[in-house]
């Protein structure tokens, strides 16, 4: 993110490194000959050079936790990169990197499209902002009303302005709803998890169609309930949306994830294999 204004040229470069690191991640998970292990490993280095760049947006706006993981996202994605140049030379395949890879790529090639296009943004606020809207109205019987999407100095087509952010008023309790309020970063974290994961098709259906709609349904719950406490003073903003609202997020996605696991065991081999690459470093290492 540019937090200094404007789009700048090294704004637009990180968003080519990001966007390349995605797609070769991409071709690394569908490509099926030896080569796809270099495509990871290539994804994985960009990635890894990408995120710790956006650290210091995070410091300055306080929030530690971001800005730890933006950081350690380097040496992560640098080992996962050359876990996939150990594979490469022992001509080995592993399931959870070849799950991780998948995972990001369909998690965040969306997601970066949705970003970075100022009028799909747009719509989908809007669209989560009225569903919000209407569902607080029918809480509190009273008239809550959106004002349109402010763009601010973007164009319609290209992200511009990464220091105010798109999104729509609820003017009478003076909160906007942006596109963290839409719930899609959870909707594709889910959705590219459950895709990469090795399992039947109609598991993988059975997974998506618990997980998305409930994932939405809350998050505009989420949403009213967030605007509620706040507007009738029962609580604080930080409290009702960071306290609450994360909270009861938080809560929510470990249940469907267990949930998830009882339909798709092998998601959690894939996810618990990541754990023991060491084991795998120190095996591959021995037999050279």
């Amino acid at each position: 993110m540019n937090w200094t204004g404007g789009k700048s040229l090294e704004q637009a470069l990180l968003d080519m490194i990001l966007l390349f690191g995605l797609v070769v991640e991409g071709i690394g998970f569908f490509y099926r000959k030896r080569k796809r292990h270099l495509f990871r490993a290539f994804g994985w280095a960009l990635l890894g050079i990408y995120w710790p760049t956006q650290a210091a947006g995070f410091l300055g706006m306080d929030d530690l936790t971001n800005a730890f993981f933006c950081l350690a996202a380097l040496p992560f994605f640098f080992y996962l990169g050359y876990h996939e140049i150990l594979s490469y030379r022992a001509d080995e395949d592993h399931h959870g990197l070849k799950f991780i890879a998948g995972a990001v790529f369909l998690a965040g090639m969306p997601y970066f499209i949705i970003d970075r296009i100022p009028i799909v943004a747009g719509t989908l606020i809007s669209i989560v902002a009225d569903q919000s809207i209407w569902l607080l109205n029918l809480m509190s019987g009273n008239g809550f009303t959106v004002d349109p999407v402010n763009y601010f100095n973007n164009s319609l087509w290209y992200k511009t302005d990464f220091v105010n952010e798109i999104g729509a008023l609820v003017p009478e309790a003076n909160i906007r709803i942006v596109l963290a309020c839409t719930a899609i970063q959870s909707i594709l974290i889910a959705f590219g998890v459950v895709v990469a994961a090795r399992s039947q098709w109609d598991r993988k259906a059975k997974a998506l169609l618990i997980n998305i709609p409930t994932i939405y349904l809350l998050n505009l719950l989420r949403n009213a309930g967030v605007i509620y406490l706040t507007h009738y003073g029962i609580t604080d903003f930080y409290t009702a949306h960071h306290v609450i609202g994360k909270g009861g997020s938080l809560i929510a996605l470990i249940i469907l994830l267990f949930i998830t696991f009882e339909i798709m065991p092998e998601l959690y081999d894939d996810i618990a294999s990541l754990a023991k690459l060491h084991e795998r470093f120190n095996r591959l290492r021995r037999s050279r």
